[in-house]
């Protein structure tokens, strides 16, 4: 079920993402709610996965030179036996399914060209399933972003990922207390967005 995310969240959101050890007391005064409104806040969109606060290293800057994304066909029958035998390999960052040309995608990382031949016809040919690949090197990478795109408003509605809201009693749930909560101000926000 997806959730509304509403403009409070996506605020917060965003303040973080530009510095994510911000203090709470920091995004408060930004946004211009209480301090425990914001950890509130964040207590809950941390609980519901919806944000998760991670260190972000990159690679290529320390010792990892080789970054390839390949494309990988496997049999029908063996797509999840691929795709975990993918996950669970230490180079391999990033495992996707894929519709098109292949099935899945992953993006391995490792030291040298050599480092990833070796992955390449020692291990990635013997995972079970894996039917064939093909390598895109990817010699230098223009962008990596981790921000997140503004959200579609639909009927004045930020629309987003997993949450019900309304009367959560009937799906035997008490709803939370609002503890005060104010949402932000309206005319404040579009100003600060200018």
């Amino acid at each position: 079920m997806r959730a509304l995310l509403d403009r409070l969240d996506i605020s917060i959101i965003r303040s973080l993402q530009s510095n994510a050890r911000r203090s709470n007391i920091e995004v408060a005064r930004e946004i211009g709610v209480a301090e425990g409104t914001i950890r509130h806040r964040l207590q809950r969109l941390v609980r519901d996965d919806i944000v998760r606060f991670v260190a972000l290293v990159d690679p290529l800057k320390t010792g990892y030179e080789t970054v390839a994304i390949v494309g990988v066909k496997v049999n029908p029958a063996r797509h999840e036996v691929a795709a975990e035998g993918l996950a669970a390999m230490p180079e391999v960052r990033y495992v996707s399914y894929a519709i098109g040309d292949f099935d899945l995608l992953i993006e391995v990382l490792v030291t040298t060209p050599q480092t990833l031949f070796e992955f390449l016809t020692r291990r990635l040919a013997k995972v079970r399933g894996v039917t064939s690949f093909k390598t895109f090197m990817t010699p230098k990478i223009v962008k990596r972003s981790y921000e997140w795109p503004p959200v579609p408003v639909h009927d004045g509605k930020m629309v987003t990922t997993s949450r019900p809201r309304g009367n959560q009693r009937a799906k035997g749930r008490r709803p939370q207390k609002s503890g005060g909560r104010r949402e932000p101000n309206a005319s404040r926000m579009e100003a600060d967005r200018r």
